[in-house]
């Protein structure tokens, strides 16, 4: 069983190991993380998922940005250790996360990436 909560500073610098393992130690060097570069994530969408006696197993973060004049916010990265996908977990922390950000009033989400990447199991 799992549980999602929003992400605190230890799930964040945690969370770093998860995105190596999906992701490759080269992930630094993709196009999205330029849109991240000096800008803090939005903590209010960012989510974690903990499974009992095993800790941090996935998360999904969200940085502030702007598409014209509208309020958005950039999805991403969202990762799931291996051996959890294919149990709704990346599901489950879009689907909360985006429930944040909807209530929120934000006007778009953004999305960019390579849906083939690993880590990208809804």
């Amino acid at each position: 069983m799992y549980s999602i909560a929003s992400m605190s500073a230890a799930d964040a610098a945690a969370y770093e190991d998860i995105l190596d393992i999906c992701f490759g130690p080269g992930r630094k060097a993709k196009i999205s993380y330029r849109f991240r570069d000096n800008v803090p994530a939005s903590s209010e969408f960012c989510m974690s998922a903990h499974a009992d006696g095993e800790g941090l197993i996935g998360a999904i973060q969200y940085w502030p940005c702007r598409v014209n004049n509208l309020r958005a916010e950039l999805l991403g990265p969202i990762a799931v250790l291996p051996h959890w996908r294919g149990r709704g977990v990346a599901r489950a922390l879009v689907h909360q996360s985006m429930a944040r950000v909807a209530e929120a009033g934000v006007d778009i989400v953004v999305l960019v990436g390579d849906p083939a990447s690993e880590g990208m199991d809804l």
